[in-house]
């Protein structure tokens, strides 16, 4: 099989959405299968091991990133030996799309995620949400939610005001409410900002006796920092050393996985992000033992 986390002849780097997902179809593999589901969303299946890792993204942001407009989840479940689904959207609607829908009702009526020993849902941010309400398609799932979002019905979250265009979508029919289709998820890990009162007033939605909730202080970091392969990874790292297995140093020897390792590269950034980078690892600890599965 092609390894297309590190496959530096495939450069996907400058293309729009649609040309994007014709150049992935095209890959010459057995093991990667790329599917339209309408015009603003893609999926991407990479079956490489045992453990799937389902992650969800915004052309966008793939686009920008400067590794050859890959995936994230590549980076992710390539250094970790996983499989990976990955629900791409061109123009960003939280993932509410009867196309979106009718996809993940397949993977039940095909047992597609059965196939799998372990199914891990990991949402960020403003893709928090459609990793919490599609995990109920995994017959046991894992779930960690950072910077979580359990809806945005307005008759329920109304007090968010931080995405108004989202309180023209549908939150209230099918796969709606992320605390209510995390009920028979085996594990959620819910990682959020105690100095975000909004953030904090999701949490509060997610009451499930499966949740743990893992409380940061960070002054202004956000979430979608860290969207980087190396803190990502680093995020499911407790969930490979779980599953036996470690993440390789370039070196070829082995190290203990880390929740966090944050990495503040822009020179421009602020010295409080700075502080939050370095508030991150020092919670490392912590929030190992409070979010072990």
């Amino acid at each position: 099989m092609r390894d297309l986390a590190f496959g530096d002849q495939l450069d996907l780097a400058d293309l729009g959405f649609s040309d994007w997902l014709d150049r992935l179809a095209e890959v010459d593999s057995d093991d990667v299968f790329v599917e339209f589901l309408g015009k603003n969303h893609g999926a991407i299946l990479q079956d490489h091991g045992a453990s799937l890792i389902v992650t969800f993204e915004k052309y966008a942001e793939i686009a920008q990133r400067q590794k050859k407009g890959h995936l994230l989840s590549w980076d992710i479940a390539g250094q970790i030996g996983w499989s990976s689904l990955t629900i791409v959207c061109d123009t960003f609607d939280w993932f509410r799309s009867p196309h979106v829908y009718a996809y993940f009702d397949r993977l039940v009526d095909e047992g597609t995620l059965d196939q799998y020993d372990r199914v891990i849902f990991l949402g960020v941010d403003e893709t928090s949400h459609a990793a919490a309400v599609y995990s109920v398609v995994a017959t046991v799932a894992e779930v960690v939610l950072i910077g979580p979002i359990a809806t945005q019905a307005r008759d329920i979250a109304n007090w968010d005001q931080r995405y108004p265009a989202a309180r023209r979508l549908d939150f209230a029919t099918r796969y709606a409410y992320g605390t209510d289709l995390i009920e028979t998820a085996k594990k959620v890990t819910v990682i959020y900002n105690q100095n975000n009162p909004t953030e904090a007033m999701h949490v509060t939605l997610y009451k499930s006796v499966s949740t743990e909730h893992v409380g940061m202080r960070l002054l202004s970091m956000p979430w979608r920092s860290l969207t980087s392969a190396q803190s990502l990874s680093a995020a499911l790292n407790l969930l490979a050393e779980d599953d036996g297995t470690a993440l390789q140093t370039h070196a070829g020897t082995s190290r203990k996985p880390r929740l966090f390792a944050v990495s503040v590269t822009d020179d421009n950034c602020t010295e409080s992000a700075r502080s939050d980078a370095e508030s991150l690892h020092l919670y490392v600890t912590k929030v190992s033992k409070c979010a072990a599965f």
